[in-house]
């Protein structure tokens, strides 16, 4: 028997069967997407919202995946095209007929038969002019629950290259290293009208994994500077005082006016897909980590000059590679499979060539170099 012929035969027998399983992958991955936007199986008929729902819990709730919750509104009531109008004590219907989601406050049907309309002698009903006005149980809800919100506001900055120009911490007040709450601090730099700033400490570039440029940089938030005296003039430093701290401010800080874009979890808005077609990638992952996983914050390669906004909703893309020995030729020789969704990622803060996500769906560690594509805009 020719061993060596049968083993090349198996070598090819077994990347043939990769091929095909790619075919499949290929196939799997469409349907997966085309799905995203579909019902869960366990979706309730109907859910009260309570005190502590968020709008990312009510869309796992229902649907597959949470972003598409915009999508599956029924469109004919335009109190609920805007899920931020859900509020407590109301009432979501799922419409498993048509696929849609609807809202109703049980109240609005005991009001239907008030007063208001009278008939005349020969049974017409007249309806009479009133204001129909409810006490809302509290504020509508919110997007993400208070962990994620907290884990936001916390998560570093994006600045863009401008870092030069920007005001900065020079000395602190009785030649101290360090400075926290009520301390004064002296700051060189242009501040223009602002009385108020946020004092942060650049962390670490974002560079371009494909052309390696510099795309911005990380910044962490150590505080906040109000103004006490303005400088004299141009060789004098400003006086400020330390109004909070979550860090120790060091001289080389940085300010930024307190009314600047800067990443709060009231900025994100409704989840929704990509504007644009996004083609990019994982350009860091910040805290240090090699892999980022679950609620991790990583940078995109991808800003707002490519059609992102807070609230875009990405997947994280990743090709596998499986290797087929040849024993006799002693090599390895690889297939790759087609590219396989392995994340989903909500940006929350946006520059110009570059942006911040919180990975909120890992099946898989997300590196530096992973894709990053436009999320599926679902069957709507």
């Amino acid at each position: 028997m020719n061993w060596k012929r049968l083993k090349k035969f198996s070598t090819a027998t077994l990347l043939s069967a990769l091929a095909c399983q790619a075919s499949a992958a290929t196939d799997t991955v469409m349907d997966t997407v085309s799905n995203q936007c579909e019902f869960n199986e366990q979706a309730p008929d109907a859910h009260l919202v309570v005190a502590g729902d968020t709008l990312w819990d009510l869309a796992a709730l229902f649907l597959k995946d949470p972003w598409c919750w915009p999508q599956v509104w029924e469109q004919n009531h335009a109190q609920i095209r805007d899920p931020h109008w859900i509020y407590p004590g109301q009432t979501i219907y799922f419409k498993r007929v048509l696929g849609q989601l609807s809202l109703s406050n049980e109240r609005n049907s005991s009001e239907k038969n008030s007063s208001g309309s009278s008939n005349d002698s020969q049974g017409n009903k007249h309806l009479s002019p009133r204001i129909r006005s409810e006490q809302l149980a509290s504020a509508p809800l919110a997007m993400l629950p208070l962990a994620l919100q907290t884990i936001i506001a916390q998560a570093p900055l994006l600045l863009d290259d401008a870092l030069p120009t920007r005001p900065r911490v020079v000395a602190i007040a009785d030649e101290h290293q360090m400075a926290g709450r009520n301390d004064t601090v002296f700051v060189s730099g242009e501040l223009g009208p602002h009385k108020v700033f946020n004092v942060v400490r650049t962390a670490q570039p974002v560079t371009d994994p494909d052309s390696q440029r510099v795309l911005g940089y990380s910044a962490v938030r150590n505080g906040m500077l109000t103004l006490s005296k303005a400088a004299a003039g141009i060789d004098e430093p400003h006086r400020f005082t330390v109004t909070a701290s979550s860090a120790e401010i060091r001289p080389g800080d940085l300010l930024i006016a307190s009314n600047a874009s800067l990443a709060t979890p009231s900025l994100i808005g409704v989840p929704h897909p990509a504007a644009g077609t996004i083609d990019g990638r994982i350009a860091t992952v910040l805290r240090g980590n090699r892999w980022a996983n679950l609620y991790d914050v990583v940078a995109i390669n991808r800003g707002q000059q490519h059609g992102l906004d807070a609230g875009s909703v990405l997947s994280v893309m990743k090709h596998v590679r499986i290797g087929a020995h040849d024993s006799a030729q002693k090599t390895v020789e690889f297939a790759t499979l087609p590219a396989q969704q392995i994340g989903t990622l909500l940006v929350f803060n946006v520059g110009k060539q570059a942006s911040l996500a919180l990975v909120m769906r890992a099946s898989d560690g997300i590196a530096v170099g992973d894709m990053v594509r436009s999320a599926s805009r679902g069957p709507r």
